[in-house]
């Protein structure tokens, strides 16, 4: 890692203006970094270095906020550099977002976005900045390697974008219904081959008869908002008190 930021660093302090590709190199051995703390180290440097070696912005002229529209073209690269390699990244989801930085500046916040087989899979938070190769979504499994950056690259929160409204604008499908109400009946003894029939809809509420060998349930289920996978592929929604709660149930 020394190697690498002191390469960096005789660039951009000879010549004031580091190519692109030399950040890139140096974020790519950050990238490389398993321990948590020296990866976020790492980062923070190469941030430091590259931002030193562009002008600083002029002050505003007044003390009030700026105005969000002059991140709209930041925002929007930021977007599609975090999301170019998704199923689906029109249906993309976000929420709470935020640029950070007062120099380079970064889009924090959450994201949903949809799995191969069209459920989101969950709010997750990321960071992205206008380089592609400085961007990270947090792994569920693992949200200890994103606190580590969380401080790092999203601490200096200098303009709220927002709040997107948490629907999901477009209900599952008849196959993706069908693919939930089989995990469910599976989990419930079920073997074999399985049928499933929708027997009555009325809203976002639906009521669904299970067949296989020797079992037939019924299920009722509400699909209502953004729809989530836990538990091996059972269908969650988030309920009126703000938690997670199953979509159906017997």
């Amino acid at each position: 890692m020394k190697t690498i930021l002191t390469g960096l660093a005789m660039v951009l302090l000879s010549s004031h203006a580091a190519a692109e590709s030399d950040i890139e190199s140096a974020l790519a051995g950050c990238a490389a970094i398993k321990n948590a703390k020296q990866k976020a180290g790492c980062y923070e440097a190469v941030t430091k270095l590259a931002t030193q070696a562009k002008p600083a912005a002029a002050p505003p002229q007044e003390a009030e906020p700026a105005k969000v529209s002059q991140y709209a073209e930041f925002i929007a690269k930021a977007k599609h550099n975090i999301t170019r390699d998704f199923k689906d990244p029109a249906s993309v989801l976000w929420r709470n977002l935020f640029v950070s930085g007062d120099q380079m500046p970064v889009l924090c916040g959450e994201l949903n976005g949809k799995n191969s087989y069209g459920a989101f899979v969950g709010f997750r938070r990321f960071y992205a900045a206008e380089n592609a190769a400085l961007q990270e979504i947090e792994d569920p499994k693992h949200p200890e390697m994103m606190n580590g950056m969380w401080k790092t690259m999203c601490g200096k929160k200098v303009e709220n974008i927002g709040e997107v409204e948490d629907v999901d604008p477009s209900p599952p499908s008849t196959t993706q219904k069908a693919k939930w109400l089989t995990v469910l009946a599976e989990k419930n003894g079920c073997e074999g081959k399985i049928r499933v029939r929708s027997t009555m809809k009325e809203g976002t509420k639906e009521k669904f008869e299970v067949t296989c060998a020797d079992k037939n349930l019924v299920f009722t289920c509400d699909f209502r908002g953004p729809i989530t996978e836990q538990m091996g592929g059972i269908p969650f929604v988030r309920g009126e008190s703000g938690h997670n709660q199953a979509a159906c149930w017997m």
